[in-house]
């Protein structure tokens, strides 16, 4: 049986988090590239069939297709991954 370290779990766990941080901020940014200039071409729009730009225009690019557009959730999906993997790394560094 593997016995890991809580520390050893809480590094691959706070590791984890600086990558999806990174990719909310890189989704984040493309969005608001897309949103403001329609010329712009994302380096994750790779086929007309494999599209990040077309799912952050989508109706599940925001709120996650839950929340209305007049609802105060209805931002995009980047932002609440940005908050969630934050919290996590932070409630990870911290000491038990």
């Amino acid at each position: 049986m593997w016995l890991v370290s809580i520390h050893k779990v809480n590094s691959w766990l706070t590791l984890s988090c600086l990558i999806g941080l990174g990719l909310s901020l890189y989704a984040y940014t493309v969005e608001l590239q897309v949103e403001m200039d329609d010329k712009y071409q994302p380096m994750c729009d790779i086929h007309p069939h494999v599209s990040c730009s077309k799912a952050f225009k989508s109706d599940y690019g925001k709120g996650m297709g839950i929340f209305g557009k007049d609802s105060v959730l209805h931002k995009p999906n980047s932002l609440f991954g940005l908050m969630f993997y934050s919290m996590i790394a932070t409630l990870g560094m911290q000491k038990v």
